[in-house]
Protein backbone atom coordinates (compact mmCIF):
# COMPACT_ATOMS: atom_id res chain seq x y z
CA UNK A 1 0.00 0.00 0.00
CA UNK A 2 1.37 3.37 -1.04
CA UNK A 3 1.72 6.10 1.59
CA UNK A 4 -0.26 9.24 0.95
CA UNK A 5 2.11 12.18 0.45
CA UNK A 6 -0.67 14.65 1.12
CA UNK A 7 -1.75 13.57 4.58
CA UNK A 8 -3.88 15.99 6.47
CA UNK A 9 -2.14 17.68 9.34
CA UNK A 10 -3.30 16.61 12.78
CA UNK A 11 -5.67 19.05 14.36
CA UNK A 12 -4.92 19.95 17.96
CA UNK A 13 -7.86 19.83 20.32
CA UNK A 14 -7.93 20.41 24.06
CA UNK A 15 -10.09 17.32 24.63
CA UNK A 16 -10.81 14.41 22.30
CA UNK A 17 -14.35 13.19 22.98
CA UNK A 18 -15.51 9.71 22.02
CA UNK A 19 -19.18 8.88 22.48
CA UNK A 20 -20.99 5.62 21.84
CA UNK A 21 -24.60 5.42 20.67
CA UNK A 22 -26.74 3.30 22.94
CA UNK A 23 -26.28 -0.34 21.98
CA UNK A 24 -23.44 0.35 19.54
CA UNK A 25 -20.94 -1.72 21.52
CA UNK A 26 -23.23 -4.67 22.19
CA UNK A 27 -21.61 -8.07 21.72
CA UNK A 28 -23.33 -11.43 21.49
CA UNK A 29 -22.04 -12.50 24.89
CA UNK A 30 -24.13 -9.85 26.63
CA UNK A 31 -24.32 -9.90 30.41
CA UNK A 32 -22.90 -13.40 30.69
CA UNK A 33 -19.27 -12.47 30.01
CA UNK A 34 -17.19 -12.13 33.19
CA UNK A 35 -15.22 -9.16 31.87
CA UNK A 36 -18.41 -7.25 31.04
CA UNK A 37 -19.90 -7.98 34.46
CA UNK A 38 -16.68 -6.93 36.19
CA UNK A 39 -16.39 -3.59 34.36
CA UNK A 40 -20.10 -2.82 34.69
CA UNK A 41 -19.88 -3.53 38.41
CA UNK A 42 -16.83 -1.25 38.80
CA UNK A 43 -18.60 1.59 37.01
CA UNK A 44 -21.80 1.03 38.97
CA UNK A 45 -19.80 1.20 42.21
CA UNK A 46 -18.41 4.58 41.12
CA UNK A 47 -21.97 5.83 40.55
CA UNK A 48 -23.25 4.37 43.83
CA UNK A 49 -20.35 5.84 45.81
CA UNK A 50 -21.57 9.32 44.83
CA UNK A 51 -25.20 8.42 45.62
CA UNK A 52 -26.20 8.91 41.98
CA UNK A 53 -28.49 7.04 39.65
CA UNK A 54 -27.96 7.10 35.90
CA UNK A 55 -27.81 4.85 32.87
CA UNK A 56 -25.31 7.20 31.20
CA UNK A 57 -21.83 7.99 32.47
CA UNK A 58 -18.93 10.09 31.33
CA UNK A 59 -15.28 9.54 32.15
CA UNK A 60 -12.71 12.21 31.53
CA UNK A 61 -9.06 12.73 32.24
CA UNK A 62 -5.67 12.99 30.64
CA UNK A 63 -4.57 10.25 28.25
CA UNK A 64 -2.25 8.90 30.94
CA UNK A 65 -4.90 9.02 33.69
CA UNK A 66 -7.45 7.20 31.54
CA UNK A 67 -4.82 4.66 30.52
CA UNK A 68 -3.95 4.01 34.18
CA UNK A 69 -7.63 3.67 35.07
CA UNK A 70 -8.42 1.21 32.28
CA UNK A 71 -5.20 -0.78 32.76
CA UNK A 72 -5.95 -0.94 36.49
CA UNK A 73 -9.34 -2.49 35.74
CA UNK A 74 -7.68 -5.01 33.43
CA UNK A 75 -5.07 -5.93 36.06
CA UNK A 76 -7.63 -6.37 38.84
CA UNK A 77 -9.87 -8.41 36.55
CA UNK A 78 -6.90 -10.64 35.70
CA UNK A 79 -6.19 -11.54 39.31
CA UNK A 80 -9.70 -11.57 40.78
CA UNK A 81 -10.04 -15.35 40.53
CA UNK A 82 -6.43 -16.07 41.40
CA UNK A 83 -6.12 -19.05 43.68
CA UNK A 84 -3.18 -19.32 46.01
CA UNK A 85 -2.36 -22.73 47.37
CA UNK A 86 -0.30 -22.69 50.52
CA UNK A 87 2.18 -25.49 50.88
CA UNK A 88 2.45 -27.17 54.25
CA UNK A 89 5.44 -26.05 56.26
CA UNK A 90 8.00 -28.83 55.83
CA UNK A 91 10.77 -26.98 57.60
CA UNK A 92 11.02 -27.39 61.30
CA UNK A 93 11.80 -24.37 63.33
CA UNK A 94 14.93 -24.83 65.39
CA UNK A 95 15.71 -22.56 68.27
CA UNK A 96 19.31 -22.24 69.31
Amino acid sequence: MKKNKYRNKKTYTEIAVFAFSKGSQYRDFGYEKKSFTFVRSALQKMIDKKDLESEKIGLSGSLDDMSYFISGLIEVFGVQDLEIDLLPDINEFYTD
